[in-house]
């Protein structure tokens, strides 16, 4: 019995030491659509999501609507479409090629005027060369 209880100690253990760098491969791997769609339909951003990230996030989406959908442009820049506009996002790899982070580009939109966007946002979208006529 005790024999038994040592091999199934001893098996738990190697699961568990495969067990971390499977997890690690396996968010290498991890579609950045599915990343960043999952980002937009929540406010919490992205597991490695800074506070002022998940600020800029909220602030578009108050400013541009409801989220609907993301278009690929190419590897990693997307176009999130919102009811009121777009946002271009960019992602940056790290070494191992894993998404280690986002970036928004400069928000398209005909309806809305910069004046209407949450204050944590109006200063980098006045820095956009199609709002600069509007702040």
């Amino acid at each position: 019995m005790q024999i038994i209880n040592r091999r199934a100690a001893m098996l738990f253990s190697a699961v568990l030491l495969l067990a971390q760098p499977l997890a690690t491969i396996a968010s290498a791997q991890t579609d950045p659509r599915v990343l960043i769609d999952k980002m937009l339909r929540s406010d919490l951003g992205t597991p490695s999501s800074s506070q002022w990230e998940r600020q800029m996030l909220i602030g578009y989406k108050q400013w541009l609507g409801r989220y609907q959908r993301l278009i690929t442009k190419d590897e990693d820049t997307y176009v999130a479409v919102f009811d009121s506009g777009s946002l271009p996002i960019a992602i940056r790899r790290g070494s191992t090629g894993a998404m280690e982070g986002y970036s928004f580009g400069c928000p398209i939109t005909k309806s809305l005027s910069i004046s209407d966007a949450p204050s944590s946002i109006q200063r980098d979208v006045s820095k956009c060369s199609n709002f600069k006529r509007q702040s």
